[in-house]
């Protein structure tokens, strides 16, 4: 049970990104887009960590945008191994010519930002460097899997896994509609 104060807002750019305030802590999981800093400037909200997914260009897009904005922010990130990921990464300007991020995420870990606990959760589907993120109840699973016909599915067993011991009220897919509960959901257009 959680007691804390939790807002999700889902920012629609090129994929699904979601900004979600547990208290008084900012979090932003994917960032496909200059909407999201947008949004966060109209929301007065000032994000402590972003956290990617994977390393598609519709999931990092707007991480330059937001790093500007906010300089302070903490970029986390599936490590990636193949040299061409960093090159894309460098043409983008996300990153330094070495190709990396605040933190490399490697394996499942647990993360604590201001007493919020992220559990990352590297899943490998979709891509071989794939993660998935858990806060609260919430699980959000980039392109692991998505909804159809208001069913969540997907063909990644160690996310099938996740959801079983988990049982996360919300999962929140990095394209298409949200799966389970809206109370938490509020969609910016």
């Amino acid at each position: 049970m959680f007691l804390r104060e939790l807002k999700v807002y889902a920012v629609k750019t090129l994929s699904n990104n979601y900004i979600i305030n547990v208290g008084r802590t900012t979090l932003i999981f994917d960032c496909g887009g200059r909407k999201v800093v947008k949004v966060l400037e109209k929301l007065n909200l000032n994000p402590k960590a972003v956290f990617i997914t994977h390393l598609h260009f519709d999931h990092v897009y707007g991480v330059k945008y937001l790093k500007d904005s906010y300089p302070a922010v903490t970029v986390y990130a599936p490590a990636p191994l193949r040299s061409d990921y960093a090159n894309i990464l460098c043409l983008m300007g996300l990153a330094s010519a070495r190709g990396s991020f605040n933190v490399r995420l490697k394996h499942d870990t647990e993360i604590l930002i201001d007493n919020v606990k992220v559990y990352a959760y590297k899943t490998g589907y979709h891509t071989k460097h794939h993660f998935c993120y858990q806060v609260e109840d919430i699980l959000i699973v980039g392109d692991e899997g998505g909804v159809i016909k208001g069913i969540f599915q997907t063909k990644s067993s160690k996310l099938r896994k996740i959801i079983e011991e988990t049982g996360p009220s919300a999962i929140l897919p990095g394209h298409g509609e949200l799966y389970s509960i809206r109370r938490y959901v509020e969609w910016i257009k």
